[in-house]
């Protein structure tokens, strides 16, 4: 599976901070199909950079300048805060979009959409680094549910985001109109492009089938990309990046909270949330027999223990999971109710609908909810 190839590439990743700030600076792709873009001879001068190839379009005009003197000046501070959190993130998603044949410069895209925060989220409900909405998510394999949202993990969101770029620009056939799209739906910038017979997105800008938001994101990009692989040039070079992400994965039950395995590793429970930003309940899925957690690396011995446990009642909790049958394994909620309220429409008994889920009798449920049922609903 590509996911599970991806994982084990990216699982011990260590770079120092050197590397970090080549990332940042230096990112010159190394795509075989890639196309290399520079920025014309008189811009480079101009501007008096050193590195001008990138491995996306980039344009140079008023609206890059207007987006350049923001981050430079009042803005300044939003851009070190980003670049900071590009030196944790921005390794391990360069690593996916190059599994996936991607230019490496599309991190910038991310940089402009969230500034590396899992948990951003936009006034129209876009969550994670790649700001996706729940539809888009959803239809390139990720889960969101009550549990876990996986738009806020950074590694299968950047996945996510190659897939649906891939898709992007196969669909356009050119980059800037894919970050268009990115941005503003695909049915718009189809529909503009067929009303002004254009696929010049710098010429769709002077219409007005193209918003405000969208024409400043691709200015706002090409921006960031300019100065984060300028950083010297443009006084940023002493930014102290954070440590690349590292981690390591251990198993554990569905339904184990975050503070037990922080009890039993020695890990505060702040730092698994950190490390595993999709849970959203502290809490690893309980329609899981087992779930992927990770941890840090400095904690791998001590995390044998709760991986290897073979107490009772994280038996007992196995055993019952293994009971629910493999052809029907949750139940799908089909309207607002309560677990007390489905467990007497199922006429299941209520405290093993309670335990199993690790709910509480009142809990609201709602439309798409999976609640796991005690045995086969063949048998209820």
């Amino acid at each position: 599976m590509v996911m599970t190839a991806i994982m084990k590439k990216i699982l011990r990743v260590s770079i120092i901070l050197s590397v970090v700030c080549l990332c940042m600076c230096m990112f010159l792709s190394t795509n075989v199909s890639a196309t290399i873009y520079s920025l014309h001879p008189n811009t480079v001068k101009r501007l008096g950079i050193k590195n001008y190839y990138f491995d996306i379009p980039i344009t140079y005009n008023k609206s890059v300048k207007k987006w350049m003197r923001y981050f430079l000046n009042e803005g300044r501070h939003v851009f070190i805060n980003h670049s900071k959190r590009a030196g944790r993130y921005a390794p391990v998603m360069e690593k996916i979009l190059m599994e996936y044949d991607l230019p490496k410069d599309l991190i910038f895209l991310a940089m402009a959409e969230s500034g590396f925060l899992n948990r951003a989220k936009s006034y129209a409900n876009a969550i994670g680094p790649w700001q996706f909405i729940p539809e888009t998510a959803e239809s390139y394999g990720l889960v969101i549910n009550r549990f876990v949202d996986e738009r806020k993990d950074p590694i299968k969101s950047t996945i996510a985001a190659g897939k649906y770029l891939k898709k992007l620009y196969s669909d356009f056939h050119k980059w800037e109109l894919a970050f268009a799209a990115y941005n503003a739906g695909e049915g718009r910038i189809s529909k503009a492009i067929k009303n002004y017979n254009s696929t010049n997105f710098w010429e769709l800008c002077k219409t007005d089938a193209i918003r405000d938001e969208t024409k400043n994101y691709l200015p706002k990009i090409m921006a960031l990309a300019i100065i984060g692989k300028n950083l010297e040039t443009f006084g940023l070079g002493d930014i102290e990046f954070a440590q690349t992400l590292d981690f390591e994965e251990i198993k554990v039950s569905g339904g184990t909270s975050l503070k037990e395995v922080s009890n039993k590793i020695g890990v505060d429970e702040d730092v698994l949330q950190y490390l595993n930003p999709e849970l959203t309940k502290s809490l690893t899925p309980p329609y899981f027999s087992f779930y992927n957690l990770r941890i840090p690396v400095s904690a791998s011995a001590a995390a044998k223990k709760i991986e290897n446990r073979e107490n009772k009642e994280n038996k007992e909790f196995v055993e019952s999971i293994s009971e629910v049958s493999k052809e029907y394994p949750t139940y799908i909620v089909s309207k607002k109710t309560t677990l007390t309220q489905l467990a007497k429409y199922l006429n299941v008994p209520l405290e093993k609908l309670v335990a199993i889920n690790k709910l509480k009798a009142n809990d609201q449920l709602v439309l798409g909810d999976r609640i796991i049922l005690p045995y086969n609903p063949n048998k209820l």
